[in-house]
């Protein structure tokens, strides 16, 4: 007997496939950042500032991408969402001043953003039972592009006859075969039979089973933002560790992140994703607080391995959560979440910043616990028309 679910694999290779595409784009700038300040003759801070332009169009086009979504239907937006990392890619790739990099990085930026979240929003939708088990393999996804990314730009790099430009065509190469995936997918309809309007936003809006995990997936990217820019800056500041094993860090904290996630795809569906997310937050909380009390820097890349491994299921489950308990207009639910995750990113760093200046370095991660432990408590207090 032939199975009639067939055609879902091809959009969700596709939605997988997104998360690499966008953990490449992510990560491309700020890997050439220095080499192509240098070409264009420009500070590294100067030339800094397009990775926040490209931050800013991530986090608008999650948003407006969900809603787009919802009104003309989810193939449209993907399509879209390729379009502009591809140009946003050749752009870059052509570009002759910083005006042109900026707006190479506004365009990838607005593709990244949907594709992050459109494709969780995707899996939802295709998978309804089984959205444990996909928004983590998304992530797994992510991971090994965040991971390997970075890895082959400097291998590139490396070869004095390859320019940094080369990276751009083979992010647009990716950013094509994601187009024809996309293109010759079948994509399901949102859930809901009428169309997104400004009413039905409100009202999606104002429900507390919504704005509580946007509130409680921003506190969570917060502490992991923390991580992501301030463990090699605590190992060899607070430690005096060697610089490769403060580097070799944040790796560990990523493939220990990969790893939970591949193990917290099998949770079945029917374990509380409420339960599940508050043991998390509560158990990455207990392990930042405890390097307040680490002595030797091998202890505490040990206790980081620990948290991104308890922190792996976190955001994949609390997006799953969001679209269980908010069936329907999933494309606008599950971009507004994702982009109130972006802001915790944003808001990382002053707020570490102000931390270092007020408070001895030691205290950095048992600081930052705080936001890990107050999204526990709220997470337990969600409710929806269906929830567990």
């Amino acid at each position: 007997m032939i199975n009639r679910n067939y055609w879902k694999v091809l959009p969700a290779f596709a939605a997988l496939f997104s998360l690499t595409v966008f953990a490449v784009s992510a990560n491309i700038i700020p890997s050439i950042l220095l080499r192509a300040a240098r070409d264009f003759n420009i500070s590294p801070e100067l030339m800094s500032g397009a990775t926040t332009v490209q931050f800013a169009g991530f986090i608008v086009a999650t948003i407006l991408g969900g809603v787009f979504a919802d009104l003309m239907g989810k193939k449209t937006v993907f399509l879209a969402a390729c379009f502009f990392t591809m140009s946003g890619a050749v752009i870059w790739y052509c570009a002759g001043s910083l005006g042109m990099i900026f707006l190479g990085s506004l365009t990838m930026g607005m593709g990244g953003g949907i594709l992050e979240s459109m494709s969780s929003a995707l899996l939802s939708d295709l998978f309804p039972h089984k959205r444990k088990l996909y928004l983590n393999l998304s992530q797994a996804a992510y991971c090994i592009g965040a991971a390997s990314g970075p890895f082959l730009i400097g291998m590139l790099l490396g070869m004095e006859e390859v320019s940094w430009r080369v990276i751009f065509l083979f992010l647009a190469s990716m950013a094509a075969v994601l187009l024809v995936f996309y293109s010759l997918s079948r994509i399901p309809k949102s859930a809901e039979e009428e169309s997104i309007s400004l009413q039905i936003f409100t009202r999606i809006m104002k429900k507390w089973s919504f704005i509580c995990p946007c509130i409680v997936i921003f506190l969570y990217v917060f502490a992991e933002t923390v991580h992501m820019v301030f463990i090699n800056y605590y190992l060899r500041r607070h430690f005096q560790a060697p610089e490769n094993w403060a580097i070799y860090g944040l790796s560990i904290f990523w493939l220990s992140m990969t790893l939970g996630r591949m193990i917290c795809a099998f949770i079945p569906e029917s374990v509380s994703y409420r339960k599940i997310i508050a043991s998390l937050m509560f158990a990455g909380g207990l392990l930042m607080f405890s390097q307040l009390f680490v002595q030797q820097w091998q202890v505490g890349i040990v206790i980081f391995a620990l948290t991104g491994f308890v922190f792996s299921g976190t955001w994949p489950l609390i997006i799953g959560l969001t679209a269980k308990i908010n069936p329907g207009y999933s494309g606008t639910v599950i971009g507004v979440t994702v982009a109130a995750g972006a802001v915790g990113t944003v808001a990382a760093a002053p707020v570490m910043g102000l931390c270092f200046n007020l408070f001895p370095l030691s205290y950095a991660f048992s600081f930052a616990s705080v936001s890990m432990f107050t999204g526990c408590v709220l997470i337990l207090f969600v409710k929806g028309r269906s929830y567990n």
